[in-house]
């Protein structure tokens, strides 16, 4: 844009940028599920500040040649306005294409009322610098569209809310979703570990190739043996059956006993 205002303007500016800038950052709180692409979300904020500025230049632009063409001549009016005129232009053209390029990032409900809001707090920045500039029948004018202006702005901020209240309730479901999944898991986990080990060298193993050598033998002394292993096996802890020493030794008297 250049360096196109005078250090007052240019203070304006600044303020009006910052004042945008927060509210914009306020309404959208909170609205990422709705606009679907934060990508998008992104590109229409850059281009709606950049929409903001190029309004309110332009407004200034009117200010700073009411004050400027102050006790000059017919002449010096008519260079002056000229020299006003080609930046407003200028800034026609980058206001068009600035809002081009939010348009065509509008592609989601969201982002189409993200975009709307921006553009109507944009236009009521540039209406209250024009104000200052405007004559007696130009003020009633920019009044009466403040006045469209600021109902507008406040049915979209209205929508930017409503979005932003339907996204954190689908948050906190999501959330409570996944609290609830995750104490599933929790307690699947604590359950399967409360299972009893069936595979090899298991206590359940153990036990049934002892309950085993008991159906298949009809000697009274060895199934009396059998069963008191079986006994004693089942008073064990699941834990008995991790230390590999005992489970050596069980598996050393069940090979025994299997190879008669």
């Amino acid at each position: 844009m250049g360096n196109i205002l005078n250090f007052e303007s240019f203070e304006t500016l600044k303020e009006s940028n910052d004042k945008f800038s927060n509210e914009f950052d306020s309404l959208t709180e909170g609205i990422m599920d709705a606009v679907k692409s934060p990508l998008k979300f992104r590109k229409i904020k850059k281009n709606a500040k950049a929409l903001q500025k190029e309004l309110v230049t332009k407004a200034l632009l009117d200010l700073e040649y009411q004050k400027k063409i102050k006790g000059k001549s017919v002449e010096q009016k008519g260079t002056l306005k000229a020299a006003t005129d080609a930046k407003k232009k200028a800034g026609d053209e980058r206001i068009s294409g600035l809002n081009q390029a939010m348009d065509d990032a509008s592609t989601t409900d969201g982002l189409k009322s993200v975009a709307a809001m921006a553009k109507t707090k944009a236009k009521l920045g540039a209406a209250k610098i024009s104000l200052k500039s405007a004559t007696a029948s130009e003020t009633k004018a920019i009044k009466q569209q403040m006045k469209k202006l600021t109902k507008k702005a406040q049915e979209e901020s209205a929508e930017l809310k409503r979005l932003a209240a339907v996204g954190k309730s689908k948050e906190d479901s999501d959330s409570k979703a996944a609290k609830d999944k995750e104490a599933a898991d929790a307690k699947a986990a604590k359950d399967k570990e409360a299972e009893p080990d069936t595979g090899k060298n298991s206590k359940a193993d153990k036990i049934d190739r002892y309950k085993k050598l008991l159906a298949d033998t009809e000697d009274e002394e060895k199934k009396k043996k059998f069963q008191d292993k079986i006994d004693s096996l089942q008073k064990e802890s699941e834990e008995r059956f991790l230390d590999p020493d005992f489970i050596a030794l069980v598996e050393s008297e069940l090979n025994e006993y299997e190879s008669l």
